[in-house]
């Protein structure tokens, strides 16, 4: 579930080293922010059908299309429902990956 692996994130960004104490609040204060903006019980998945790597070996261009297209239309729904979310989980990314992570 979601909140798991939220709080694997809060917990491992708790735990490390080597992250200046300014980021490491910053990124504590998104988490939290994450937590309040997300319902209980959320679920985030693509619709439709997914891939395993033997999958992407075997299909040919228009499954994997569709696969691609069923990704992009999960996105955007998780867009439209919960738009603030989406904001906070990109900063996350953007902050982690200016770090290297």
């Amino acid at each position: 579930m979601i909140e798991d692996r939220i709080q694997k994130l809060e917990s491992r960004v708790r735990q490390a080293g080597g992250i200046p104490e300014e980021t490491k609040k910053e990124l504590l204060d998104l988490i939290a922010a994450l937590k309040t903006e997300l319902p209980e019980g959320a679920t985030v998945g693509a619709t439709g059908s997914s891939f395993s790597e033997e999958d992407h070996e075997s299909a040919g261009p228009e499954a994997l299309q569709t696969a691609v297209d069923d990704l992009t239309e999960s996105v955007e729904s998780l867009e439209a429902s919960h738009p603030v979310a989406v904001q906070v989980v990109n900063r996350i990314a953007l902050i982690l990956s200016n770090m290297g992570i």
